[in-house]
């Protein structure tokens, strides 16, 4: 059994959406100041690194991240290669989806305004398809500058927990068991997570 990080590190003056601040860390206690242990002070977007979004994030009234019970952030996920940066409903139709969590390896991109992202028949399609979580390398499942966030918007209506800043370049195309537990905060709209894939070998890829 072999298990895999997929997460992204939180890192010290990194902006990881480009409207949102960056992680900043104050050290309260540092031995290299005198003192006899460190004490760190972590400021941070909820939405930055690896972060999982909740349905009140763009659904009123929806479920805050700390009343989705946590059987939504794991089982069989399958791990799918994307190319296109615009991914549409043609495309997720050549995947072959079939379980209820699905992760997406992401063609690189360079400029952080220019990720890739899904259109809205695409969200329409993994509505349809039943799925319960979708994990994406890019910081957004939305184009960026789109203001209107439909991709948000249709999967979080449908209960459909969103996971974004995923790290899978090293990781086959497959199937595995994921594990991904976020931040226990009360009443907030997403939360950071450390997300895990379980490499079960054939037993899940015959």
């Amino acid at each position: 059994m072999k298990f895999i990080d997929i997460s992204e590190y939180i890192e010290e003056n990194r902006r990881y959406y480009p409207t949102l601040p960056p992680v900043k860390i104050e050290w309260l206690r540092h031995y290299d100041k005198g003192h006899d242990h460190e004490v760190s002070y972590l400021s941070m977007p909820i939405h930055a690194a690896t972060h999982v979004d909740a349905p009140i994030h763009f659904i009123p009234n929806g479920a805050s991240i700390d009343e989705i019970p946590l059987t939504h952030f794991m089982g069989i996920a399958q791990v799918v290669s994307v190319k296109e940066k615009v991914i549409n409903c043609e495309t997720l139709k050549t995947l072959k989806i079939s379980e209820k969590i699905v992760l997406f390896k992401m063609k690189e991109w360079e400029d952080p305004r220019d990720y890739p992202y899904f259109e809205k028949d695409a969200a329409e399609y993994l509505v349809k398809k039943k799925v319960k979580l979708v994990g994406v390398e890019s910081p957004s499942v939305d184009k960026f500058g789109d203001k209107k966030y439909p991709v948000h918007r249709i999967l979080l209506n449908a209960r459909i927990l969103i996971i974004e800043g995923l790290k899978l370049n090293h990781v086959k195309c497959g199937r595995y068991f994921f594990l991904c537990l976020p931040l226990k905060v009360k009443n907030l709209e997403g939360a950071p997570c450390r997300a895990i894939l379980i490499d079960l070998g054939e037993v899940l890829n015959k």
